[in-house]
């Protein structure tokens, strides 16, 4: 069984309360000692720590270089995650509006010959999971699409057809160093 390291003492300077626990206290502390927004420490703690085995899973999971993947969600953590995740693997990142409608999402689809899609529920009045539905995207209607993650709020269970974003951190068989020539082999242009 894994131990997970110590967290490390604050920088000097930084005075821990008792309101500063875990990793997000430390970041909080470090944050406030070199002038920095807190919040944005921890997305970028949430995306150093998330970014590899995103990466690994996307690859596991099959996609490839110069490959086109959707990202149709709001500003939920896991997305800032995907974006690095992605140009890290070499795939291109299609962002789609959130206010897109099922015949949007399907023009969008079709038009980047997207491979892949990552989605959250829906958000206000357009539920993404039924604008899939409609189009026939569960079902294999768009060609070349191959694979739907769906990334879970507050308890949401994973619709049929779509695989659970969380399946790409528990995804094995992809070493950090195979991981590590793909990404090598990526170059500016690429994505």
């Amino acid at each position: 069984r894994r131990m997970s390291a110590p967290v490390p003492p604050p920088p000097s300077g930084v005075r821990r309360s008792r309101d500063d626990a875990g990793l997000g206290g430390v970041c909080a502390g470090i944050a406030r000692a070199a002038g920095l927004d807190p919040l944005l420490l921890r997305v970028a703690v949430v995306v150093v720590t998330n970014q590899s085995g995103v990466a690994r899973g996307l690859i596991a999971h099959g996609v490839q270089p110069g490959e086109r993947v959707v990202v149709w969600a709001t500003n939920v953590p896991e997305w800032i995650v995907l974006q690095f995740a992605l140009a890290k693997v070499g795939a291109v990142l299609v962002t789609a509006n959130t206010s897109l409608r099922a015949k949007d999402i399907d023009y969008l689809l079709r038009q980047s010959e997207a491979a892949t899609i990552f989605t959250i529920g829906g958000f206000r009045q357009v539920d993404y999971i039924q604008a899939l539905d409609d189009i026939g995207a569960v079902r294999g209607a768009i060609p070349g699409l191959e694979r739907l993650f769906f990334i879970a709020r507050d308890g949401e269970s994973t619709p049929p057809g779509l695989a659970a974003y969380d399946a790409l951190r528990a995804a094995s068989g992809v070493t950090e160093d195979e991981l590590d020539a793909r990404s090598a082999a990526v170059a500016v242009d690429d994505v």
